[in-house]
């Protein structure tokens, strides 16, 4: 008996975990992701951004390279500086939901590929530049990705949680049912 119990506690310890972290996973968006590169077609810079992006593209089918020219959509290109607060002139200027990077080097590499992680596991983000591009509401887009990166961390920290909880439930059970043996 103590046996089955044990071993009925081990795989509640080792399943719970992976079945929470599996929810997590299946409920993550499915939804693509656009990363919009205005460039200027002088920019070299600009280049290797578009590459980099153009690597990320075929690791994950869901992200969506949209890579606009600041002269053909330039009310776009300001429109969109504007709500990210930009006044900076040089190129390429990265956006990805309401994250926005100027520039191309490593540092920017590293952020542009965690901004692509962190919305592709959510799944309510909003994508600023498509909104501004089809005269949509933009007013919650900052306020919604905002919690992204504080939801990705959260989630996982419950996880966890619910994990040491059912462990030490099951501990008690087991201690109860022992000074329930003795007494009886």
């Amino acid at each position: 008996m103590k046996k089955g119990l044990l071993i009925s506690v081990l795989l509640v310890i080792i399943l719970i975990p992976m079945t929470c972290k599996a929810a997590v996973a299946s409920s993550s968006s499915n939804r693509d992701l656009n990363v919009y590169v205005f460039y200027d077609k002088n920019c070299k810079e600009c280049e290797k951004a578009k590459e980099y992006i153009e690597e990320k593209v075929e690791e994950n089918y869901r992200i969506n390279l949209k890579y606009i020219s600041v002269e053909d959509k330039k009310d776009l290109f300001e429109s969109t500086k504007k709500e990210l607060g930009l006044k900076n002139k040089k190129y390429p200027v990265i956006v990805i939901g309401t994250d926005s990077f100027i520039g191309f080097n490593n540092t920017i590499k590293k952020k542009v590929s965690k901004a692509i992680d962190n919305y592709l596991d959510n799944n309510n983000y909003c994508d600023l530049v498509y909104r501004i591009d089809n005269n949509q509401d933009i007013t919650k887009c900052l306020e919604i990705n905002a919690g992204i990166y504080a939801d990705n961390n959260t989630t996982y920290k419950i996880i966890a949680i619910v994990g040491v909880l059912v462990v030490a439930t099951s501990i008690s059970i087991v201690i109860i049912k022992k000074k329930l043996k003795k007494k009886y």
